[in-house]
């Protein structure tokens, strides 16, 4: 039954050439949503940093003049992005062992185990979709939380050109911690995850939907020609980025051809940055 839901979903956007697109897509839009955006000067919030791979990229596009917050909730993988950023002499970067919330305070972090430290999140997991042979250990981390409105009162933050959250289902959370800063537009450009995560959360895009409607900003997929929310029950939703900015914002540009050929080269690059960040900072917590 949940096979023939999800075939015809896929067909009705097909029929009204609304194609949901794939993950590779998804990835090479938002490379292309980076290279045309950041600019040297800029300040970055990188919330759900994970161990960094990102961060460094971000760290690199914004300069000596710029800066980078990089927010990640897990324990573990907040002492690998230190260690990276320590390694890498990445002074433009500030890193935040903070689970970014709608509430500042003490937060319950669920966490994976070796192997699934990417899948860390405020939500409890329901892996009933994955079809996984060995259904990971969950455990819970009580760590703290802070809102980004609280967070760049305290730190004399005025203005934030882009706004990253990657937080596994949390992102609605994430947002209405900085509510303050979206109504005053002190948030430039926001970039956020949806997937089946988002409704392990509790959340839905008709939440999300209303949220951006009350700060005033305009909501769309990063991949042109592509449904903003792909799928609306946890059964149906697809991965996507979404792009959220105030309505007098610029717009994205079509990618060329040979635009496409350099970001196929550069997401190579990021998956073997990653890899290698990730080798480097193994070898040193093992010594």
């Amino acid at each position: 039954m949940l096979n023939r839901v999800v075939f015809l979903v896929k067909r009705i956007l097909r029929i009204f050439n609304i194609p949901i697109p794939p993950y590779d897509v998804v990835l090479k839009a938002e490379w292309k949503f980076y290279i045309n955006y950041i600019h040297p000067g800029m300040t970055i919030f990188d919330v759900g940093a994970y161990v960094g791979d990102f961060t460094w990229i971000y760290s690199q596009l914004v300069g000596k003049a710029g800066h980078v917050y990089a927010f990640e909730a897990s324990g573990e993988n907040s002492n690998k992005l230190i260690q990276l950023c320590a390694l890498m002499d990445l002074k433009n970067v500030t890193c935040e062992h903070v689970a970014v919330a709608d509430f500042s305070g003490p937060i319950d972090f669920h966490r994976y185990g070796d192997g699934y430290e990417s899948w860390g999140t405020l939500a409890s997991r329901n892996f009933d979709l994955l079809h996984l042979e060995v259904i990971p250990e969950q455990q819970v981390e009580r760590i703290s939380a802070i809102t980004l409105d609280e967070y760049c009162s305290k730190n004399h933050i005025k203005f934030i050109d882009l706004l990253k959250i990657d937080v596994e289902g949390a992102e609605l959370q994430a947002l209405r911690g900085a509510v303050e800063l979206f109504k005053g537009k002190k948030i430039g450009c926001c970039l956020f995850e949806y997937g089946s995560t988002t409704f392990d959360m509790g959340n839905s895009p008709k939440e999300i939907t209303e949220f951006f409607n009350l700060v005033g900003y305009k909501i769309s997929s990063l991949v042109e020609r592509s449904p903003i929310f792909p799928g609306n029950t946890r059964q149906t939703a697809q991965f996507a980025m979404i792009i959220a900015r105030p309505e007098e914002a610029w717009n994205i540009t079509n990618v060329s051809k040979a635009e496409e050929g350099f970001l196929d080269g550069v997401g190579l690059i990021r998956k073997g940055v990653t890899i290698i960040l990730n080798q480097i900072i193994n070898t040193v917590f093992k010594k």
